[in-house]
């Protein structure tokens, strides 16, 4: 989170720089004006997780490696221009992620299932405006939170968004977090006929394992295309 508040209060500084010196220029038309637009995405998610230590605690009977697998989202943002270069876009998205699990059993059997969640994401990135000779560079920075409203792995456990494990005494436990959030970074080309093509970089900075054991974690990672329609 301080990096965030750290990112974030330099693009607030650079964005006050900017806008006063358009203060001595002529008032640029983009300045203080609202608009809106749809975006709908293609992703690509995994975690960067390392659950050893749950298994040689005896809190997993088996470890397992996650695999990007394909989703996506569709959703609308308003983009609040601060200056002619500077702009606040909230966002708002839901979407269906899928992570690839891939573990083995005690006799070291292979085993393969998708952990499927359906979430709801709120974003509020800065987005830096270059114009060009057609259309417009939009370099994008800044926060997101998700909220999974409902998950289910394809291997039959159905919970909102928590994996199982079991402890020595064979009782079952819910460990995952239903709540993470983290920085977004994304590079874009607004066309002349006001469509966006973006790529976008979520990487979540909460641990999602509600277990404080030594050495494990898991961080959410995702990555994006997404497509969307400019109304101004």
């Amino acid at each position: 989170m301080k990096k965030i508040l750290s990112i974030i209060l330099l693009l607030t500084a650079c964005s006050v720089v900017l806008h006063a010196q358009d203060d001595d220029d002529d008032v640029d038309p983009l300045r203080q004006y609202v608009s809106w637009g749809l975006r709908g995405s293609a992703s690509m998610a995994t975690w960067i997780s390392d659950v050893a230590p749950l298994v040689s605690e005896g809190l997993m009977s088996e470890s397992v490696t996650p695999r990007p697998a394909p989703g996506g989202a569709i959703g609308l943002f308003v983009d609040y221009h601060i200056s002619s270069h500077w702009s606040i876009v909230p966002t708002l998205c839901s979407g269906i992620e899928n992570v690839g699990l891939h573990f083995g059993d005690e006799q070291g059997t292979p085993h393969h299932s998708t952990l499927t969640t359906w979430s709801v994401d709120i974003a509020l990135p800065f987005s830096f405006r270059v114009p060009l000779e057609r259309g417009s560079l939009l370099l994008n920075a800044g926060p997101y939170s998700r909220f999974v409203v409902a998950s289910h792995n394809s291997n039959g456990v159905a919970n909102p968004y928590k994996i199982d494990w079991t402890d020595a005494e064979g009782v079952t436990h819910w460990a995952m977090a239903a709540f993470h959030s983290g920085l977004l970074l994304g590079i874009g080309y607004e066309m002349p006929s006001h469509w966006l093509v973006q790529l976008e970089y979520n990487q979540g900075f909460t641990d999602l394992l509600n277990l404080i054991v030594e050495g494990a974690y898991i961080y959410p990672t995702q990555v994006s295309l997404t497509v969307g329609y400019h109304f101004r």
